[in-house]
């Protein structure tokens, strides 16, 4: 069994803002389908309703902090340093393991970094990255 922290947070692009659930995929009668996708559910006088939310992304914490000891979500961009020059990277779930993409287009593991800290993130700090990143 996978004991690791389970935490979301959800990017509204309609309203251009960061919705942060922690422990409980459910947040304003939000809900994550086993599908992946992000639900609008609740009851009411006339019965139970569900309907699908395009304009949400949903994305997980992976279980890391930075050096600021702030969690690190999927869609993050962070920056370390690597010798003595500063690396930028967004994370992103990749053939079922969060990774780093870095900004010259290479793939690094999270665990070969030393000190990461989080920069911003793709939704609220576009200009951080590169084309290739995005």
């Amino acid at each position: 069994m996978n004991n690791r922290e389970r935490k979301y947070r959800i990017w509204d692009e309609d309203n251009k803002r960061m919705i942060y659930s922690f422990g409980n995929p459910f947040h304003d009668h939000l809900a994550i389908g086993l599908d992946g996708k992000l639900y609008s559910v609740g009851d009411s006088y006339n019965g139970a309703w569900c309907y699908e939310e395009d304009n949400m992304i949903v994305m997980e914490f992976i279980g890391k902090k930075d050096r600021n000891g702030k969690g690190i979500f999927e869609d993050d961009i962070l920056s370390w340093k690597y010798f003595d020059n500063i690396q930028i990277g967004r994370v992103m779930y990749v053939d079922y393991s969060f990774v780093l993409i870095h900004e010259n287009g290479d793939t690094w593991f999270l665990e070969n970094m030393f000190e990461p800290t989080i920069a911003g993130n793709i939704y609220e700090n576009p200009e951080l990255l590169k084309e290739n990143q995005k």
